[in-house]
């Protein structure tokens, strides 16, 4: 299967820039002079990644849709990764999260942070496409294995022996819905509703819980240690 994301932008240096750090990465790319709507995200394909730069919309952000690439059964599973120098205020790059961008870069982006991020997105996408209906999730060194059907989490020691976390069925399902998401961020409000389903908003004791949920996956699962990420204000990442 061929290795290869959408990028669009109208800007020759930026995509010049980012095209050298993907062809190390061995990703290819798939240009756009325009930003897409959802049915032209559609007709991308099987991509792995879209990188989007938000400022050929100047007049509007769009966030609708990349609200409805979300929900859309065709696109929902893309990480999409948002680059702008138009819409840098913090409460653009809240917006831009919430609506489903899983990376929002400020410009001027530095080609080989964006190299990397959308190399570890599209390393997790191919996971879960190879996976198909697998019931286990781990991660690309086996570090971490969740074996959904038995409801095991299983981590490799320094001896390289695996070792059963004991996991409580809520850190379970919490580890199951990060690993799911490898690589991507995993906003707050999603992570709350896998702790409570009937949750309908973010309170301060909703947010002291899952703080709470977290620190026990770091303390039972150590190869978390610096590899499950918080994104301040917003949720968490495993990389």
């Amino acid at each position: 299967m061929a290795r290869e994301i959408l990028v669009a932008t109208a800007d020759p240096q930026f995509l010049e820039s980012v095209r050298r750090q993907f062809d190390e990465a061995g990703i290819s790319l798939r240009v756009l002079d325009h930003l897409p709507d959802l049915a032209g995200l559609m007709a991308a394909g099987a991509v792995l990644a879209a990188v989007l730069d938000l400022d050929l919309k100047p007049h509007e952000p769009p966030w609708d849709m990349l609200s409805q690439a979300r929900l859309h059964p065709q696109t929902a599973k893309i990480p999409i990764v948002a680059v702008t120098g138009l819409y840098s205020n913090p409460r653009f790059v809240i917006e831009g999260l919430k609506a489903g961008a899983v990376e929002y870069l400020l410009k001027p982006v530095d080609p080989r942070v964006l190299a990397a991020r959308v190399e570890a997105l599209a390393a997790a996408m191919e996971r879960r496409r190879k996976a198909g209906g697998s019931w286990t999730l781990r991660t690309a060194d086996d570090r971490i294995v969740l074996d959904l059907k038995a409801h095991k989490c299983l981590v490799r020691g320094p001896s390289g022996q695996d070792e059963e976390a004991a996991l409580s069925p809520k850190e379970f399902s919490l580890l199951a819905a990060l690993l799911g998401r490898f690589g991507e961020l995993v906003r707050k409000e999603e992570l709350l509703r896998v702790l409570r389903p009937s949750a309908t908003r973010t309170t301060r004791a909703n947010e002291v819980t899952l703080a709470q949920f977290i620190a026990h996956l770091r303390s039972k699962v150590p190869a978390l240690k610096g590899r499950l990420k918080t994104v301040w204000g917003l949720g968490f990442r495993l990389e």
